[in-house]
């Protein structure tokens, strides 16, 4: 408004004066009298009746266009005026609904209210600026009158640009003034994106995602729709959707149970194990410092490290570390030993070393792989090596003590795995498009795990158990949303054939298994955790128990007893015969019994050389001697005779027993030393016979001593005897 431009058209004088007219002079003044004078260009030469006055002249001050006629020696003194017409063509209204539902991104069909008149509007110019004047101002776009929109394209960003200016433009000039409008981007992020992991089986989720919507209504009624995504961060990189659209109102969709964290990613996860003489600095990956993440101790070689880390390709694994400051040879006084998961080892051409004996000069560029000054590695025969596998080369550098070293790995080739999704994202999408920044949560798994099962059956049947069973959860165990724990007796650790035996609310961590509970084909305890939402698919612990019984030794068939079968255990060797079965008390027993009388026997009743023994003494007349009966567990075969009687501890099939051994006798006041019925006859023979049985012979089950030496067996004397 108040300003004008373009041609200005008069009629030239009547001829008799037109004759001495050279020179036309246009101006704005403030009256009639061609006061307060401005001049628009310059003299414009008779004959010419018009010219272009440029756009912006203002007038607020100077209302009238005067036009003097002017001689070469005079100028007309009161010029020729009309009132300056100044044409106002702004576009009545604009209007921008942000259809982007990104924070700072703009989208949409901007649109405008054509001017009352446009006989002088040739286009419209929009511009975005940082205010409504259009300060710091940038064109976005231009259209023909006859247009009234313009398509602002989805993800536009906003920058520091506050306002939107629509310019009408005439043939001379753009409008001075626009019409703007101040932006309302609208920002349809969910807020508060929740998930509570009811899923306990490691690995799975289950549950419900919730969110709440935006809070302004307008910022809803643009949503037509939300989706959720599984992804490996919280941009929604690698993501995969749940479920299909949600419609907008909206605000919850179910996760089923079992929903698998495994995206479809695939990657390498390398292991390595390693050492270092004499200690580690740093580990580095793909310039990753992983030294926190490192198990084992760094400053003692004999413990050996481990790192994991996912491959990168290209990437550096850069160890760092320094060797020993009493030997002057660097590649005698330190080495590097290392395998890795992948194949890589210290025997792997390619690795390079930086050295130095100064450990400022060992940078954290070199620490990180970078940095100049990498050299060939030395073979080190330091005598340092990696427990797990000491046969590797050792490697190191002839630059120094201090050293990092260094190895690129190349692409991806064998992936061993599928990254896991960390994080629930979710997108509001309009009729324009879906947003390119989600609202994220991190995906916090519920999982439990037992770090140990326990049992202990005091139940002494031989197919019964009973007992307290008792387990741990693991320090990474998540239990908020443990409801309890349901324990079966099952045919393996997976829960096969599973048979409940009872339940424990969250917090309790055992069960009473009750008196003679049938173990039948069952082999294992299996207990599973249980949310609201689910009992976990796989056991979070299993225990393969075993069964203790009470039964007479050596008459279990196809039993795997360790010790305690006919054959005995350990070295029953002479000359000490310690380890025949018989501790420093039995022994001390043994041979008080020997020394009892002048003549002792020390036999099994049943034995067949005790009574040919007794048959010839009775021959001979002799009745002098004491008698020492001890049991014989390979002899008690009359129902008349008590059955030594074994303790034994095995698994369920009897496949393996962890302990078995003779009971001693309930009434017994000190050790006896017949209380197995085996280990006394391996020390006799032992003793006295230089281990006939354990070299292929039988044992004997009388011995005869006079004075305390051995005399011979019974089968011996029984034969060999002179009465005379």
């Amino acid at each position: 408004e108040l300003e004008i431009g373009g041609p200005l058209y008069w009629r030239p004088p009547d001829d008799e004066v037109i004759e001495i007219v050279a020179y036309y002079r246009v101006a704005t003044v403030s009256n009639a009298l061609g006061e307060d004078r401005a001049n628009i260009g310059g003299d414009v030469v008779v004959g010419t009746n018009q010219i272009l006055a440029p756009a912006e002249i203002n007038i607020s001050a100077r209302p009238l266009v005067a036009v003097y006629v002017a001689t070469r020696l005079s100028e007309q003194s009161i010029p020729t005026t009309v009132s300056a017409n100044d044409t106002h063509q702004p576009v009545l209204y604009v209007a921008f609904p942000d259809y982007d539902l990104d924070a700072t991104d703009l989208g949409g069909v901007l649109e405008w209210g054509k001017p009352l008149d446009t006989l002088q509007v040739v286009r419209y110019v929009v511009y975005l600026a940082a205010d409504g004047a259009g300060a710091g101002r940038s064109q976005f776009g231009e259209v023909l009158e006859g247009t009234t929109a313009l398509t602002v394209p989805e993800n536009t960003p906003l920058g520091s640009f506050t306002h939107i200016l629509v310019y009408t433009h005439s043939p001379l000039a753009e409008q001075t003034t626009p019409t703007s409008l101040l932006i309302d981007d609208v920002d349809s992020q969910v807020r508060e994106l929740a998930f509570a992991d009811r899923d306990l089986d490691s690995g799975e989720i289950g549950g419900v995602v919730t969110w709440t919507p935006a809070p302004d209504v307008l910022r809803v009624a643009r949503v037509e729709t939300y989706h959720v995504y599984l992804a490996l961060d919280s941009m929604g990189y690698y993501r995969d959707q749940l479920g299909d659209a949600l419609q907008a109102g909206t605000n919850e969709v179910e996760v089923p149970a079992g929903t698998s964290l495994s995206s479809r990613l695939e990657q390498n996860v390398i292991t390595c194990r390693f050492t270092m003489a004499e200690a580690v600095i740093s580990v580095f990956y793909n310039g990753t410092n992983l030294t926190d993440a490192v198990s084992g101790q760094l400053d003692s070689w004999p413990f050996e490290k481990q790192v994991t880390f996912v491959q990168v390709p290209l990437a550096y694994l850069v160890i760092t570390g320094m060797g020993s400051d009493l030997v002057n040879d660097t590649c005698f006084g330190a080495g590097l030993q290392i395998s890795c998961s992948d194949g890589i080892t210290s025997a792997t051409s390619g690795w390079e070393a930086y050295g130095t004996d100064t450990p400022k000069k060992l940078s954290s560029m070199h620490q990180k792989g970078s940095a100049f000054g990498w050299g060939e590695v030395c073979n080190s025969t330091n005598g340092f090596f990696l427990l797990s596998d000491p046969s590797l080369p050792k490697i190191w550098t002839g630059a120094g003590r201090f050293a990092s070293f260094r190895f690129r790995h190349g692409d991806v080739a064998a992936p061993n795995t599928n990254a896991s999704h960390t994080h629930f994202v979710a997108y509001a999408r309009s009729s324009l498009g879906e947003q390119t920044t989600p609202a994220a949560v991190r995906i916090v798994e519920s999982s439990v795990v037992l770090s140990q099962v326990r049992f202990e059956d005091t139940d002494l049947a031989l197919n019964t158990i009973a007992g307290q069973l008792l387990w741990f959860l693991a320090p990474e165990s998540d239990a908020a949303e443990l409801i309890e724990f349901i324990v079966y007796m099952a045919e393996d650790a997976a829960g096969l054939g599973r048979q409940e035996l009872g339940r424990a609310p969250n917090g309790t961590q055992q069960l009473d298994v009750p008196p003679g509970t049938l173990i039948n084909n069952f082999t294992h305890f299996v207990v599973y955790a249980r949310s609201a939402l689910k009992e976990q698919d796989e056991p979070c612990g299993a225990l393969e128990f075993f069964n203790d019984f009470e039964h007479a030794c050596d008459e279990l068939e196809g039993l795997t007893c360790p010790g305690y079968t006919a054959a005995g255990i350990g070295v029953c060797a002479p000359p000490s015969c310690s380890a025949c079965g018989l501790t420093a008390e039995r022994i001390s027993g043994l041979h008080a019994d020997i020394n009892k009388a002048q003549s002792t026997i020390v036999g099994a009743r049943t034995s067949v050389g005790m009574m040919a023994l007794l048959d010839r003494l009775q021959q001979c007349g002799m009745t002098e001697f004491e008698m020492v009966y001890y049991q014989a567990r390979a002899l008690v075969t009359a129902a008349s005779v008590e059955k030594v009687m074994c303790r034994y501890s095995c698994l369920a099939d009897r496949s393996e027993c962890q302990t078995c051994r003779p009971e001693t006798p309930p009434n017994a006041t000190e050790p006896v030393a017949d209380s197995d019925g085996l280990s006394v006859w391996r020390y006799l023979d032992c003793m006295y016979r230089n281990g006939t049985a354990s070299q292929g012979g039988e044992l004997s089950y009388a011995y005869m001593f006079t004075n305390g030496k051995f005399v011979g067996t019974g089968t011996e004397l029984a034969e060999s005897m002179d009465c005379d």
